[in-house]
């Protein structure tokens, strides 16, 4: 199944092999718990809305990415509050990148060449969350 990142106007195709890290770690529920003056214990539950993170993790020896790929998301990068389409094997979901969980887009060269150019390969990690 594909994976892909779109932003209505231009969309890129990501490695399949990408692992979703932090698929099942993720709770839809809020909770505070604190005491009171009195000593009772106050709990406040919620349902989270929105924000749940999802992590694409590549490696040195999977998922890698040509340096068109990694120019696109980069450009998207640079532009606050943008706003992505995320076809993550068949699942869709409006995400954005995490910038405040810095970097949200890390990636490395395969092969650390001083002028990488089109045909370089990069592999890392792309920081998203769902809106």
């Amino acid at each position: 199944m594909t994976i892909s990142l779109s932003d209505g106007t231009t969309t890129v195709t990501l490695p399949d092999d990408l692992i979703w890290s932090d698929q099942h770690t993720w709770s839809p529920v809020e909770q505070r718990v604190e005491r009171s003056i009195s000593g009772a214990l106050l709990i406040d539950s919620g349902l989270r809305i929105v924000g749940r993170p999802l992590t694409l993790e590549g490696s040195e020896s999977a998922a890698w990415m040509p340096l068109a790929t990694v120019s696109q998301l980069r450009a998207w990068a640079a532009v606050p509050d943008k706003t992505l389409n995320l076809n993550l094997r068949g699942s869709l979901f409006a995400v954005a990148l995490r910038h405040h969980d810095a970097p949200a887009i890390d990636v490395k060269p395969v092969i650390d060449y001083a002028a990488p150019d089109a045909q370089d390969w990069f592999w890392g990690t792309l920081k998203l969350m769902e809106i």
